[in-house]
């Protein structure tokens, strides 16, 4: 039966335990946006006027280029592995603290805190996720696996968004916030599982992958210029 699975998804045997933990790593970490999402933009309108939201957005945009800054530099000081566990332990940790900061009435700037967290460490999570992704297969096997991987975000995000509506009027729209963690919980404890796969122990990700030549570096350096 499996076989015939492998086979209708075109998945070569040897990719299957692989592929198997990115799609599910992916899927949770999905669920766990869709959470934060809804419970971000929802919370936002709640507290502020409509007027306000344009304002956030920019605030945002700001914020995203200095996470995007401080990822570029991240990813050529630690590996891949940690950056996927220090980006999904960050969001557990920064959610769960947004949470336990909205109990108190005397910060409340932290719809805004939560509106512009979940645009940064949405863009931070899937930039090194895909960014793995990347690396472990070939342009000729992403065409294959990209689908499949990618296939659980509909799914995840329909879940999530519907189990908000459901959820909502009986935990509190406030309490969503400890399911959105407990999903990146999930997505880390899969990430382990993904890392310990027999094909990417073989790639021996190592602190060099992210290095260039000093060539290129300053090649770089003149583009950056222009």
């Amino acid at each position: 039966m499996q076989q015939r699975i492998l086979k209708l998804l075109d998945i070569r045997p040897h990719e299957s335990g692989l592929v198997k933990q990115l799609f599910l790593v992916q899927f949770f970490l999905v669920i766990g946006s869709s959470f934060l999402f809804v419970t971000a933009n929802a919370i936002f309108l709640s507290v502020y006027h409509i007027i306000e939201l344009p304002k956030a957005f920019l605030i945002t945009g700001i914020f995203l280029l200095i996470f995007n800054k401080l990822y570029s530099k991240a990813e050529h000081l630690i590996t891949t592995r940690q950056l996927l566990y220090g980006i999904i332990f960050i969001s557990i940790i920064i959610t769960i603290g947004i949470r336990i900061c909205m109990l108190f009435p005397f910060l409340p700037l932290m719809p805004y805190v939560l509106l512009i967290w979940y645009y940064s460490g949405d863009l931070s999570t899937w930039l090194v996720f895909w960014g793995l992704a990347a690396m472990l297969f070939n342009v000729r096997e992403s065409k294959r696996i990209f689908t499949i991987v990618g296939a659980g975000d509909v799914p995840a995000k329909l879940l999530g968004y519907l189990s908000v509506s459901l959820l909502a009027p009986y935990i509190g729209l406030g309490n969503m916030l400890w399911i959105a963690a407990v999903s990146f919980a999930i997505a880390l404890l899969f990430s382990q599982r993904m890392f310990n796969t027999p094909q990417i122990k073989a790639l021996q990700l190592q602190h060099n992958e992210h290095q260039y030549p000093h060539a290129d570096q300053r090649k770089n350096k003149k583009i950056k210029k222009i």
